[in-house]
């Protein structure tokens, strides 16, 4: 999971969950990965709306 010690720790987890969701055949139909901020989710199961919290970027659903 952590051979390329090259990338940060951020860097690597997406790696790493895009490999595993590949592997298990789940298919990727939005991001939102990277920058340096954080992030707070909800998944709505009744919509299948994912909501993206950030304190100064505001919120949106993917």
């Amino acid at each position: 999971m952590f051979e390329n010690q090259n990338i940060s720790i951020g860097e690597r987890n997406i790696e790493w969950a895009k490999k595993t969701l590949e592997r298990l055949e789940i298919p990727v139909i939005a991001e939102d990965i990277g920058k340096n901020y954080g992030r707070t989710v909800t998944f709505d199961t009744s919509t299948g709306n994912l909501l993206v919290r950030t304190i100064l970027r505001g919120d949106k659903i993917i």
